[in-house]
């Protein structure tokens, strides 16, 4: 982006034009290199290794460049899933999608006339790295995929692709001449839409995640009641969870309220209150009981878990809220949420 308006003002020649770009460049390789150096140290002196997360643990030049022609296919896809459809972001609800088209179509017109107002025409090698400089705008913006082969695009990695917004506000002050008015207006109207839906978004989107909480709450409570009710508990006693609060439980958890098609996307409407992995379930459970229920839950280990868990006993309870569904087996509570157990 800064390269394009750097193609645009007269005062900064072709020479600083490359310059600027080199050490652009460079300032990504060094900082990239320096990062992987600290924690490289970080993780040797800390006897740790790198956890695996949507295939960053495989970042290398080989795995990039292997996949570079389908990263480069995923950056464009996810581009125009962000900004056209539902895919990414609930755009089509708000009329967001139409905004957006309108501000690229007077982005790209503000462009071209601006290519004539400043005769850059006499200067054509400008007008060529302009139009690949917009080419490659959604790859600069989806740069990550490029690193991380294995992911995609989705609400929480999403962010860096608004800055198309304060472009379409330089490129609006750039094309400062009269015969621009109306585009001009058009960006500027169009991108205070698009803002003001996401300032409806956002708010919607904390609303339901308030109404997530208080629905697990209600669920949770409900849950230390049977623990505490079950024979053989003791404060002391060792406490078996299978499973998490979600919205695909067997009975009736779920979103009652049309809110949910009005939020930022699909991780505000259908996320579960509680990651879904062992070590997510196990920290969320333990973290839930003692910040909003005041109590002190020691769950068991994860041999007891292993074990109990394959036992006729534990496969023959029913699952939550059914009444055989929270049971004493081998002196410890066992809380059975979901017919397969999740394994660590």
């Amino acid at each position: 982006m800064r390269l394009i308006r750097d193609l645009f003002d007269d005062e900064i020649s072709t020479k600083w034009f490359f310059i600027n770009g080199i050490i652009m460049v460079l300032i990504v390789v060094i900082g990239g290199l320096v990062y992987l150096g600290v924690t490289e140290i970080v993780l040797s002196n800390m006897g740790l290794e790198l956890s695996n997360y949507k295939g960053a643990e495989n970042i290398s030049i080989k795995n990039t460049l292997t996949n570079l022609p389908s990263s480069i296919k995923k950056a464009y896809k996810d581009f125009c899933s962000y900004y056209l459809n539902d895919l990414i972001v609930y755009n089509e609800i708000y009329l967001r999608d139409l905004f957006y088209k309108i501000m690229f179509a007077s982005v790209f017109i503000l462009e071209g006339i601006s290519m004539i107002t400043n005769k850059l025409y006499k200067k054509p090698y400008k007008i060529f790295l302009i139009t690949i400089a917009n080419a490659v705008l959604p790859i600069a913006l989806n740069a990550v995929l490029l690193l991380t082969t294995d992911t995609s695009t989705y609400v929480l990695t999403a962010a860096q692709l608004i800055l198309m917004i304060p472009f379409s506000a330089m490129i609006c002050e750039i094309a400062g001449k009269k015969m621009t008015f109306i585009f001009r207006w058009a960006t500027l109207v169009s991108m205070f839409l698009v803002v003001f839906t996401y300032y409806l978004a956002d708010n919607v989107s904390y609303h339901c995640l308030k109404q997530t909480y208080n629905q697990a709450y209600t669920t949770v409570i409900r849950i230390v009641d049977r623990i505490e009710q079950t024979e053989g508990y003791t404060k002391e006693g060792l406490v078996l969870i299978n499973g998490i609060i979600e919205t695909n439980m067997d009975y009736r958890y779920q979103r009652m309220s049309p809110l949910g098609d009005y939020t930022v996307g699909m991780f505000f409407k259908e996320c579960p209150v509680f990651h879904g992995t062992y070590s997510g379930m196990e920290g969320t459970w333990m973290n839930f009981f003692t910040n909003y229920m005041g109590m002190k839950v020691q769950l068991c280990s994860v041999g007891d878990y292993q074990n109990i868990v394959q036992t006729p006993e534990y496969q023959e309870m029913g699952i939550w809220p059914a009444e055989d569904s929270v049971k004493l087996i081998n002196n410890i509570i066992v809380v059975k949420l979901r017919e397969q157990a999740i394994m660590p």
